[in-house]
């Protein structure tokens, strides 16, 4: 990613990517989640490798805030929780389907682009609580821009 790019444009890749990299490889998530119920050993790997993008992700969020202005592990917090959304979101739509959450994907008429997009707004504005979202956004992304923003 160019520096020059909006972080909630950052943001919104790589959710998109995250999810047709589980979409095109569901079987391979499936199998990584049931090998580490199985083998701590491998649990520990997925975890390690878990660990060190959210540590990325929170030297990220760091460099576009000013110096000093927000703790580090704090950050980090929240990187942990908002990933783990993820990790649940792909775990419903992708490798373990939860009927009432396609159906509710399919009655907003949203794909994986769609929740992504969505997601990345209560990314977005968890991570950059003061910073004024000008991406352009559609369907339950706007939606949520919207009432995310009044609350504010």
């Amino acid at each position: 990613m160019s520096p020059m790019i909006s972080a909630m444009a950052a943001i919104r890749h790589t959710n998109r990517h995250w999810f047709a990299i589980c979409r095109n490889n569901a079987g391979l998530m499936r199998c990584i989640l049931q090998l580490g119920d199985e083998v701590p050993a491998f649990a520990q790997l997925a975890q390690r490798s878990n660990v060190t993008w959210y540590e990325v992700v929170t030297r990220s969020v760091l460099r576009r805030h000013p110096d000093g202005a927000i703790d580090k592990n704090d950050i980090l917090l929240a990187v942990h929780m908002l990933g783990s959304m993820m990790d649940e979101l792909t775990r419903k739509l992708i490798v373990y389907p939860e009927p009432s959450f396609v159906k509710l994907m399919s009655k907003l008429k949203l794909d994986d682009n769609g929740l992504a997009d969505a997601a990345s707004v209560i990314w977005f504005r968890t991570l950059y609580p003061n910073k004024k979202l000008t991406d352009e956004l559609s369907g339950a992304a706007a939606r949520i821009a919207g009432w995310a923003s009044k609350s504010t």
